[in-house]
């Protein structure tokens, strides 16, 4: 299985650079909660985590969370976006930034901590 290894190119940025409505914005501001993106991003990762912990093999774990990555960035064409403090320019992150924020997602996932407080 190949999967490509490259950042989301600028040319993919709309003609603002500015995040979109379906674009996923990383940090701790206000607007990150209420910002469609984020929580369509959010109901996808709840939804994921049993099959994520259905993986076996820390290598099966990985290809799953590479594959849900490719299918944001590429097939649902979502943007993950990051500004360093309050009122600074929004940039997009790269493939790497992105894999490590789904992979902490999953991992911390509501669906997870409910089975934990059940068992």
């Amino acid at each position: 299985m190949s999967f490509p290894s490259s950042t989301i190119d600028s040319e993919e940025i709309d003609s603002e650079g500015l995040p979109q409505p379906n674009d996923v914005l990383l940090g701790r501001f206000a607007c990150v909660s209420i910002q469609p993106g984020n929580i369509r991003y959010r109901h996808i990762i709840n939804s994921n985590h049993k099959a994520y912990y259905a993986c076996k093999t820390r290598l099966d774990r990985m290809i799953f969370i590479r594959q849900l990555t490719e299918k944001f960035l590429h097939e649902d064409r979502i943007k993950f976006w990051k500004r360093e403090k309050k009122g600074a320019k929004w940039t997009v992150v790269d493939f790497k930034t992105v894999l490590s924020k789904i992979s902490h997602a999953l991992r911390d996932s509501k669906g997870c901590k409910e089975e934990e407080s059940i068992a």
